[in-house]
């Protein structure tokens, strides 16, 4: 057996020669982090390397817990169950899988260990998920055990990682005050100049970074920079830091600029919160040639402001509707925003318009052919002009069904319309209020919508009377007085109708403007 002295020695070893791999290290791909439980790859399935780096990935973003989500039924005999919001707070470590319906244990995936007997946590938790509603309370607690159960212990290990300072992989990592205060001092400085450069759409890396070279690129360059005009700064870089933590790696600028894009995503996330958003979708190539997606959200934010914020852009493999719907609702996972909360789509698909009259032959052939044989099955026709009959009938369905949609869009817009806040709501007509309540089921229950014609009655008479509405002329406007005013907290369901009315997408040129800062950075010799 070997002595204390020994061991440690060995570990500190183990931790230097982890901590000064070379850049042909595993790379992570971003893709393999996914917010839904019920798609993630195990964290036994990552190369050892990086299976901390994926620890903390899915530490920052927090377990899956889409709150204000419709949750599916199951029934259980004469009685009908979903699973809760309200367990999230009494389970902390409870995630929800939309894919799976079913409950998972964040802890256990992240830290999965055996108990003193050896049994590891129940794969109901890390692996298949768990829906059995009907005995969910008992089964969680169950879960969670003794002290010294799988779950417990994988407890112990979330919250010694959460924090490091304190745990013992810290200490070896640890050498004195001095140099942690210096690797912080050059930590910022690399972030001050990621966030910089991020800002303003600049590239990173130089032609020739080499020490000869007269231009190292923007990071290196800005560093310096930053060096020279901060004492604290320049006492910490070059020469004055260890060769092997400089903080200026290509890998650690990605790193660097990940961590902002997700910090950015994240609070983008937070400020939508359970509230109801539309999405903006366009598609174009870049550089090389590769077809991308850029998602916009458009949503009111907690002041009553419209707000569109970019999500990201997307390498797609083609651009068909089919791959964009797939790509977006992935999208949408990996940042636990709930596709049930969608109140709106808006697209701009020139490119995708590519043969678009031949796919519109071809579509509107296949379309033909699927009604004909389903009409001939019902023998809706008969005889000779059995054909001929057949089509007039196909071609009066397509038509019906155009105006049927077309019907309902004019609809909605008229409602829309008669929200105009102009010359003391002139516009104003209290049955198409109420009727846009009649269009979004899912947001008014039936209680509600018992409710909603004395709340609207009450509504028009106290705006028209409150000098603050009169000179407002627009629907935004008016959400923001409402708000600024708390008229929202006293009418909240004439202001959830506005909010539903301010989400529709109206055009799709904030992801334009995604592309164009693509281009910038995205250049010929960057590609």
């Amino acid at each position: 057996m070997q002595s204390g002295g020994s061991s440690s020695s060995s570990s500190a070893r183990i931790v230097e020669l982890v901590e000064n791999q070379s850049a042909t290290e595993v790379e992570l791909d971003w893709n393999d982090i996914d917010a839904d439980p019920g798609k993630r790859k195990s964290i036994e399935a990552f190369d050892v390397a990086i299976r901390d780096r994926v620890r903390r990935e899915y530490l920052v973003k927090g377990p899956c817990q889409p709150i204000g989500n419709t949750y599916p039924k199951k029934k259980y005999g004469i009685q009908e169950r979903s699973f809760q919001d309200a367990w999230f707070t009494k389970f902390p470590w409870l995630e929800y899988s939309e894919s799976k319906n079913a409950a998972f244990c964040f802890w256990c995936y992240l830290f999965k260990q055996s108990d003193k007997g050896g049994r590891y946590a129940e794969d109901a938790f890390t692996k298949t998920g768990f829906n059995n509603w009907k005995n969910a309370l008992e089964k969680f607690n169950q879960h969670v055990g003794a002290a010294n159960s799988c779950h417990n212990n994988a407890r112990i290990q979330f919250e010694a990682f959460q924090d490091q300072r304190h745990s013992v992989a810290n200490v070896f990592r640890a050498n004195t005050r001095k140099a942690e205060v210096a690797y912080r001092v050059r930590l910022t400085a690399s972030l001050d100049v990621t966030r910089f450069l991020l800002k303003q759409g600049l590239p990173f890396r130089g032609h020739d970074e080499s020490s000869s070279s007269s231009n190292l690129g923007n990071f290196l360059e800005l560093l310096q920079w930053l060096g020279q005009h901060n004492v604290d700064v320049s006492k910490v870089l070059g020469t004055n830091a260890p060769a092997n933590n400089q903080m200026t790696s290509p890998r650690i600028q990605k790193e660097l600029a990940n961590a902002c894009a997700s910090e950015v995503t994240l609070a983008i996330v937070k400020d939508i919160g359970d509230r109801v958003f539309s999405i903006l979708v366009d598609e174009a190539r870049d550089v090389s040639l590769k077809e991308q997606m850029g998602v916009v959200l458009r949503y009111v934010n907690s002041e009553g402001y419209v707000i569109e914020r970019f999500l990201g852009i997307v390498h797609v493999t083609d651009t068909c509707s089919r791959s964009l719907k797939n790509d977006i609702d992935a999208l949408l996972a990996k940042h636990n925003l709930s596709l049930s909360r969608v109140r709106g789509q808006g697209y701009d698909g020139a490119s995708n318009m590519r043969a678009s009259c031949k796919r519109k032959d071809q579509l509107r052939k296949l379309q033909h052919e699927r009604l004909v044989a389903q009409l001939n099955d019902e023998e809706v026709t008969s005889g000779r002009g059995q054909n001929q009959e057949t089509t007039l009938v196909v071609d009066l369905i397509i038509q019906e069904m155009n105006n049927r949609f077309s019907e309902a869009s004019t609809d909605l817009l008229k409602c829309i319309a008669c929200l105009d806040p102009r010359n003391s709501f002139s516009e104003f007509n209290e049955n198409q209020v109420i009727h846009i309540a009649t269009l979004y089921p899912e947001d008014f229950s039936a209680s509600e919508c018992l409710h909603l014609p004395r709340q609207v009655s009450n509504f028009i008479v106290n705006v028209r009377c409150d000098p603050q509405f009169v000179a407002l002329s627009d629907l935004g406007s008016f959400a923001m007085k409402m708000v600024k005013t708390k008229k929202h907290l006293v009418f909240p369901l004439v202001y959830r109708i506005i909010e539903l009315a301010l989400v529709l997408p109206v055009a799709t040129a904030s992801v334009e403007r995604a592309f164009s800062a693509m281009k910038t950075i995205k250049t010929d010799l960057r590609n």
